[in-house]
């Protein structure tokens, strides 16, 4: 993942939008003093890229600026793998997420909601932890790229960021040939076994579907056994019912003749019996119209009872309907009166109305100045920031500066020439003389052979040459001076080389001082930063607009106040004031509504008493009418009572004379049952036992019979399902399926013997492997602290546990090192693993503020190393020691404060 660009909005101290980018692929320098929001931007990026959107807690409320409910708002620009996204997300109030991808050189919508988790964390490798905020463990491949402030130390790696970096190891080592071996191998061995080496239990497995088979199969011979032992059984069976079948039927044989012999004997019993019917029919008949004449009685006397209280009531609720009635005329008259009033209240909002617009017009004209007041502020400070980016870039175009690459060849040259003269120096010989007195000094042989000098007393005189150096001093004689044979011609077209390519890199830039040459390139830097920073500045205001769009809003501006002030020419002159006419407005609002209040209270009190006294006006002729109905209906009865024009008194004799033939009639039907039990009870108790055993013989006897019956027809049934035959052929497919399930197995036992010895020899190469990482963690750390620390031994979670010295045999352990010598440790480790990661793709690593601990001398060896990663890497450095990282030529570098300022 490479990050372009991070705009934070209402995060901590972000309270305005603040935008850092365009960020470079390879080197970044974020700085800004302590206190101004490097690590809360450095959270803001890991919270968006790594927390869910709906994620609660006291953790996430504390982003939000002090004292405000603004919700926090991130928007990331990056590349992964080959395309560029746009991510934006805000948390806590209306919380949002939504992922865009650049396509056709414009951003178009990819995900929304929480799909965009799930996409985001798939890039990380991250593990999901709901609506909690993301601890460090669960951050996947960031654990290691990223370094919070002051934690450049990492524990225990999570075991997904393991398994997926053993994977990346692991396919950098077998290569696709050996990758795809590898899949074929594993797929096998998933066919029988689980991830954790347990048997497969699925339906997928081949053993499995044996197995079931073998068991389906087993079932199938015991429901075959089973089949053969109901048919033996059957044929019993059968055998056992034909005999209790036919004992059944001669016991129903006797039972009849005893049942023929009783009914003879009972015939001269029937006489008595009908005489005793009728008696008892006499007696139903007599009792039937005697209860029919006393409820015909008890009805005439009763609804005459119900009319008498009918008419009482008709008279008393007649009277009440009186007073109701006059009293729902007076309360319909005052409803009426309260609905005027309320009618006229509700006339006065309408008049509101003029009032209204009025005091909105003040508001809309007020703000309509406001806003015109802001855009020419706007395009003021975007004119101004286009003007500084113009500059700046002119500046910068015009300025005769080396650039880095330009400033790193010319310090070379300088190198190689100071080089070619101390070589050249060292290859003369050198003759210092230093006289007393005046005189005079011929050059012999030397660089300047022939040439005459004159001598002053004190003043040294030096002669050089090769191979050697003869000069004549009068007075003195002649000196020589000789050394080694050989030339130092050699020496002087180096030298001469050296200067003439110095000449070439520094004749367009007017000097060959270095160090005006690295002023020079300082004061471009410094402009091409000034430039950036108001391009940013520029792209900050503009939010996305154009300027020409800004223009055209303030002169949309300009004409809503035209527009308000013809409506309103008197505030051209004296401008309204909003507040007043507002609370002149509310007055009236209040003044109104309080009167309508008022009415409607009135309306409705008066309203509910008149529709209270029509409802009880009508409860009372619904009353009336019920009583009229019930009268009527009583009436009505007691004239069917009545009918016949009979007195009760009358109706009283006829129920006594009744009751009179009641008595007699049940005492001859008495002396009837008498003599019919004292003739023939035993006897027809006798015939009626006797028949019911008859009855039980013969269903006995038709239940053997349909025994019989159902059981050959299952015998049948048996003998169609052949089951000698079935129970051969299914003992011959146990057999069969036995031997194959023994074979899956062997087939099985074998395939994890072969997993487990490729698994055995991949362990042994990976290790060889991990070796590696281990190999480069151990040449960036010599290079930064030197060798003396030795080699670096990880533990196999890829977390550095101790360190071998050259000259120890033992691993030492961290503890034993100083802080520096830690920390630069374990940016050596994340480098190392970094580089890695990056294989497939450009990885971005963050650094907040981690090197503390180290020394200039040491932090040069770090910045080297810092820039050789970027080659590879995507590094990203908050500090708030900018002037540690200015030998970064490559670095791009933003001023955290500056920005804000935009």
């Amino acid at each position: 993942m490479i990050l372009h660009s991070i705009r934070v909005e209402n995060w901590r101290c972000f309270l305005t939008p603040v935008t850092v980018g365009p960020l470079d692929e390879g080197l970044n320098v974020i700085y800004a003093p302590n206190g101004s929001g490097k690590s809360k931007l450095f959270e803001a990026l890991h919270r968006t890229l790594l927390d869910s959107h709906r994620v609660t807690g006291q953790g996430i409320l504390s982003v939000q600026p002090w004292g405000r409910l603004l919700p926090p708002r991130v928007c990331l620009e990056f590349t992964e793998g080959r395309a560029t996204y746009r991510l934006t997300k805000q948390f806590l109030h209306a919380p949002s997420a939504l992922l865009e991808r650049r396509e056709n050189g414009h951003y178009v919508r990819l995900a929304q909601g929480d799909p965009v988790e799930d996409l985001v964390r798939e890039m990380l490798s991250s593990d999901a932890t709901g609506r909690r905020l993301t601890k460090q463990q669960h951050w996947g491949i960031a654990q290691v790229l990223w370094a919070p402030q002051g934690e450049l130390r990492f524990g225990e790696l999570s075991d997904s960021l393991i398994t997926n970096i053993r994977a990346s190891l692991s396919a950098q080592m077998t290569g696709a040939r050996g990758l795809a071996i590898q899949r074929r191998m594993e797929a096998l061995y998933g066919q029988y076994f689980t991830p954790t080496g347990k048997a497969r239990s699925g339906r997928g497995s081949r053993l499995v579907q044996l197995q079931e088979r073998l068991a389906a199969a087993e079932e199938t011979l015991d429901l075959g056994r089973a089949l053969h032992e109901q048919f033996e059984d059957t044929v019993e069976k059968i055998a056992d019912l034909t005999e209790r079948s036919q004992a059944a039927h001669h016991h129903v044989v006797e039972l009849e003749q005893q049942v023929d012999l009783l009914k003879a004997k009972a015939e001269d019993h029937h006489g008595l019996v009908a005489e005793k019917e009728r008696w008892s029919e006499r007696v139903t008949a007599i009792s039937s119209k005697l209860d029919a004449l006393q409820q015909r009685i008890k009805r005439a006397s009763a609804s005459t009872a119900r009319v008498r209280r009918a008419q009482q009531t008709l008279g008393e609720l007649s009277g009440s309907r009186l007073e109701v009635a006059s009293e729902s005329e007076t309360l319909t008259a005052a409803e009426a009166e309260a609905q005027a009033a309320l009618e006229s209240a509700r006339a006065e909002q309408d008049a509101l109305a003029g009032l209204r617009e009025r005091a909105q017009a003040a508001v809309d004209l007020c703000n309509a100045r406001l806003d015109q007041e802001n855009l020419e502020t706007l395009i003021s400070r975007i004119q101004e920031a286009r003007r500084v980016a113009e500059e700046c870039s002119s500046c910068a175009a015009d300025l005769a500066a080396p650039g880095a690459e330009d400033l790193a060849k010319i310090r070379r040259a300088v190198r190689q020439r100071d080089e070619a003269q101390v070589r050249l120096e060292a290859s003369l010989l050198h003759l210092e003389l230093t006289p007393e007195k005046h005189g005079h000094l011929e050059i012999i042989s030397g660089d300047r052979s022939g040439e005459h000098l004159m001598l002053e007393p004190g003043h040294a005189v030096r002669v050089d040459g090769s191979p050697g150096v003869e000069v004549a001093v009068d007075g003195l004689g002649h000196i020589r001076a000789w050394g080694p044979d050989g030339s130092s011609d050699e020496h002087r077209s180096a030298l001469a080389e050296a200067v003439s390519g110095l000449a070439g890199l520094t004749e367009p830039y007017g000097t060959d001082d270095e160090t005006e040459l690295e002023r020079l390139n300082e004061r471009s830097r410094t402009l091409e930063a000034k430039a950036s920073n108001a391009r940013s500045r520029l792209e900050a205001l503009l939010d996305g607009k154009r300027i020409e769009d800004l223009l055209e809003e303030a002169k949309s501006k300009a004409a809503t106040l035209h527009s308000i002030l013809e409506s309103y020419p008197e505030w051209v002159e004296s401008p309204p004031d909003a507040d007043v006419l507002g609370d002149e407005l509310r007055r009236e609002e209040e003044r109104v509504a309080v009167s309508t209040r008022d009415a409607a209270s009135v309306y409705d009190r008066a309203r509910r008493e008149a529709d209270g006294a029509k409802s009880r006006l009508q409860q009372i002729d619904s009353r009336i009418d019920q009583l009229h109905e019930t009268l009527r209906s009583d009436e009505e009865e007691l004239a069917q009572v009545t009918s016949d024009q009979a007195p009760l008194d009358e109706l009283g004799a006829r129920v006594a004379q009744l009751q009179e033939e009641l008595s007699a009639a049940q005492k001859q039907k008495t002396e009837i049952e008498q003599v019919l039990g004292e003739r023939g009870g035993g006897l027809l108790l006798q015939l009626e036992q006797l028949t019911a055993r008859h009855c039980q013989a013969e269903a006995a006897a038709q239940q053997a019979r349909d025994d019989v019956v159902r059981e050959e027809a299952q015998l049948g049934q048996l003998e169609s399902m052949a089951p000698y035959s079935r129970l051969a052929k299914a003992e011959e497919a146990v057999d069969q399926l036995r031997m194959e399930v023994a074979q899956e197995e062997m087939r099985a036992d074998a395939v994890r013997l072969l997993y487990d010895t490729v698994d055995e020899c991949r362990e042994r190469a990976f290790n060889a492997v991990v070796g590696r990482v281990e190999s480069s963690a151990e040449e960036i750390l010599g290079h930064i602290a030197g060798n003396y620390l030795g080699t670096v031994r990880f533990s196999d979670s890829f977390t550095p546990e101790g360190v071998v010295p050259p000259v120890l045999e033992d691993a030492v352990s961290l503890d034993n090192l100083s802080g520096g010598e830690t920390e630069q440790l374990y940016l050596a480790t994340r480098l190392a693993l970094a580089s890695f990661l990056a294989d497939e793709k450009r990885q971005m690593v963050v650094l907040d503020d981690v090197l503390t601990a180290t020394d200039r001398v040491r932090l040069g060896r770090v910045l080297q190393a810092l820039d050789d990663a970027s080659e590879r890497l995507q590094v990203i450095i908050l500090t708030c020691h900018a002037d540690r990282y200015e030998r970064l030529a490559k670095a791009r570098f933003f001023e955290l404060e500056a920005l804000k300022e935009v």
